[in-house]
């Protein structure tokens, strides 16, 4: 009993090739939706800090009748 080998050709390579290609736009898709995930995190971020700023402002007049004092707000919210 002999085992011959046997020649696959182009179709093998191909196949690798396309399943190479393939598996890399993968990777690429993956990455660029991290990265816009990321960036819509901070966006929101931001946008809850404004909004916490803003809150914070209106039930200081509301219950004082003055602003939140300019120290202050940058000692609770330095980024904004």
């Amino acid at each position: 009993m002999s085992v011959k080998n046997k020649k696959y050709g182009g179709f093998f390579i191909t196949e690798i090739v396309v399943a190479s290609a393939i598996l890399a736009i993968l990777l690429v898709g993956l990455a660029l939706s991290l990265y816009g995930f990321a960036k819509f995190n901070r966006y929101q971020l931001v946008r809850q800090q404004c909004i916490a700023a803003v809150q914070a402002e209106l039930d200081s007049i509301t219950i004082t009748g003055k602003p939140i004092p300019d120290e202050d707000f940058k000692r609770l919210w330095p980024k904004l």
